[in-house]
């Protein structure tokens, strides 16, 4: 969470929030026992902790694969731009010996 730079100056007004809370005065009995057991609303196991070391894992693989994929579009366009090269030098060859050729016939 980062302020905003014209709230911090003053030029806009901070907004405050806050949220109802309902509270039950004479719950009946049956609305009692619904508040104050919990069951669990997921089917599975749900864990509030994350696991860093697989999330560092995954991430790693991610980032390995998508450097590989990279590294591989590289060496692809640098082979692209090497036969495009070497064409151009091709065509600025033919275009020069015609060249000499027109002057050559028109002396």
């Amino acid at each position: 969470f980062q302020s905003d730079t014209s709230a911090i100056l003053g030029k806009k007004t901070v907004v405050s929030e806050f949220y109802d809370e309902m509270i039950f005065q004479d719950p009946t009995a049956m609305m009692q026992q619904l508040l104050t057991t919990s069951r669990q609303l997921t089917l599975g196991a749900y864990k509030h902790e994350t696991e860093f070391a697989d999330l560092e894992v995954k991430t790693r693989e991610k980032l390995e694969a998508a450097k590989k994929k990279t590294s591989f579009e590289i060496a692809e366009l640098k082979e692209r731009l090497k036969a495009s090269r070497e064409t151009i030098n091709c065509l600025k060859n033919e275009i020069r010996k015609l060249e000499e050729d027109d002057q050559s016939k028109d002396m």
